[in-house]
């Protein structure tokens, strides 16, 4: 657990979404279509624009009872509802590009000042995005486990 993150009023804040939203996987399911089609290769911003990510954000949060909100609903639809849909609709090759270019939900200060000092984000040319700040998260991981190997 990561108490930084607030474990314990993340779960309440779940646990009052599902008695609000019982029929929220239902609902997800719904999400598939509207969201394939990005790709990994096109700029962040452009990706955004013509998949209405803003619009869909808000929906994602209506479809938690709007009980979850903020970049707390990026990380839940990046760690959680992606990955629920790809295996449910399977689609995984269609969602990762949504997966990458999506907000990049909370992530430690260190990180990000890292990526900004790398200029992976910064400003319009190079918006903060899920998928760079995963890469980063996985090469620190690969590189401490190379360190102690």
């Amino acid at each position: 657990m990561r108490p930084a993150n607030h474990p314990r009023l993340r779960l309440r804040q779940y646990a009052a979404w599902t008695r609000a939203q019982p029929d929220w996987p239902q609902q997800l399911a719904k999400f598939a279509p509207r969201l394939s089609g990005s790709v990994v290769e096109v700029a962040t911003g452009h990706v955004r624009r013509t998949g209405g990510f803003v619009a869909l954000r808000k929906q994602f949060v209506e479809l938690c009872g709007s009980v979850v909100g903020g970049t707390r609903i990026d990380t839940l639809v990046c760690d959680g509802f992606l990955p629920l849909l790809a295996v449910h609709a399977g689609c995984e090759n269609e969602l990762a590009g949504v997966w990458y270019r999506w907000f990049p939900g909370d992530l430690p200060p260190l990180l990000v000042g890292e990526l900004h000092r790398l200029a992976v984000f910064g400003g319009r040319a190079a918006l903060a995005c899920h998928g760079a700040a995963q890469g980063l998260l996985g090469w620190l991981i690969d590189h401490e486990v190379r360190q102690q190997g």
